[in-house]
């Protein structure tokens, strides 16, 4: 019910990815989004933005705060297990490289 609540409880948790709907009673998505991104542990975790509106200005939104995807409800099996596959798989990706990059560093 208090979307704020989440931050400090994904903070403690293993997110791998979230879900948030831009509609949420306190906070909307955009702000919570631009809270996760804000904090150093949590700004690479993936997160996709769930809305009835489906239009350019709420798209526009979503960017302008980092979300990584954008999903129009009414929200169907397929799209969400797309947004996971593409997402996760992009993340392992990244975090691979950022390894590499580290080992491969010359101090």
């Amino acid at each position: 019910q208090d979307s704020l609540l989440e931050i400090p409880a994904l903070m403690e948790g293993c997110a791998n990815l979230v879900f948030l709907d831009i509609n949420m009673p306190i906070i909307n998505g955009y702000e919570i989004c631009s809270q996760i991104r804000r904090v150093p542990k949590l700004k690479n975790i993936p997160v996709v933005m769930l809305t009835g509106q489906d239009n350019t200005l709420d798209r526009l939104k979503g960017k302008l705060v980092k979300a990584s995807d954008f999903i129009a409800k009414p929200i169907e099996t397929e799209m969400v297990l797309a947004a996971i596959d593409k997402l996760l798989f992009q993340s392992k990706i990244d975090r691979n490289l950022l390894y590499e990059r580290r080992n491969n560093q010359i101090f």
